[in-house]
């Protein structure tokens, strides 16, 4: 009986041990997987944070660019509109000058 609970007490020992080991390898698994997870983590951070850079970067860029069409618009419609004064005098004096012929 004494030989006979001590053999249960052995095995029920040793599952526990078995169990305690299993639990210790699943419990470092995902620690690992835990570590691999915040490292990934830290890359998309990383990679958003250079996307973020280089959309604002392009953002100055075509705000630059918008800048620098606008102001090129308005020279030449100055251009223009000195050009349609001038067309307008030369046009006048050309008349002036065929009636007076």
């Amino acid at each position: 009986m004494l030989k006979q609970a001590t053999e249960e007490a052995t095995r029920a020992i040793e599952e526990a041990q078995a169990g305690r080991s299993i639990a210790e390898q699943a419990q470092k698994v995902a620690e690992n997987k835990l570590v691999a997870a915040e490292k990934m983590l830290v890359e998309e951070r990383k990679k958003t944070e250079v996307l973020k850079s280089q959309l604002e970067a392009s953002k100055k860029a075509s705000e630059n660019a918008l800048e620098r069409n606008t102001q090129t618009i308005l020279a030449l419609q100055k251009d223009l509109g000195q050009s349609k004064a001038a067309l307008s005098t030369a046009t006048e004096d050309f008349k002036a000058s065929a009636e007076s012929l």
